[in-house]
């Protein structure tokens, strides 16, 4: 058994610690490396998603929409598979899949674009000691 995430202890009562099975606690931990910022963890700086990278720089617009949304794809894949690598060695990672979800003109005004740039990542593979497929998506909001 794991530890569930956030890690809650209790030491002045005589409560057990709450666990997870592993599945559940692979997808605590992935859910944790893709929100965590690098350099935000002392014992190692190389910990974290660069999701929180383009938070506050997205590649540049005057691209093309095409040419942004491939490379945020390529971006946060990479990163990905180094974070899930490095930190995550439970989970052996088949196959990583990125939408991109841009935002959608303004009906009044076409040129004005509302709305965030939104993420669907849909992570599969498998963890040792659990069910055959390991399925993890999560939808992600940039700016």
């Amino acid at each position: 058994m794991f530890y569930s995430i956030p890690f809650k202890a209790l030491l002045r009562t005589k409560t057990p610690f709450q666990t997870v099975d592993v599945e559940t606690s692979v997808r605590q931990h992935v859910k944790m490396i893709m929100l965590t910022m690098p350099n935000q963890v002392r014992f190692d700086p190389m910990y974290g998603g660069a999701l929180n990278k383009h938070h506050f720089r997205l590649p540049d617009k005057r691209k093309g929409e095409k040419k942004l949304e491939d490379e945020l794809k390529d971006k946060v894949k990479k990163n990905l598979e180094f974070a899930l690598k490095r930190f995550e060695p439970r989970l052996k990672v088949k196959d990583i899949i990125i939408v991109v979800h841009l935002p959608k003109p303004d009906k009044d005004n076409p040129k004005l674009k509302k709305g965030r740039i939104a993420l669907e990542i849909n992570i599969k593979g498998s963890v040792p000691g659990s069910t055959p497929e390991f399925d993890y998506a999560e939808l992600v909001s940039l700016l």
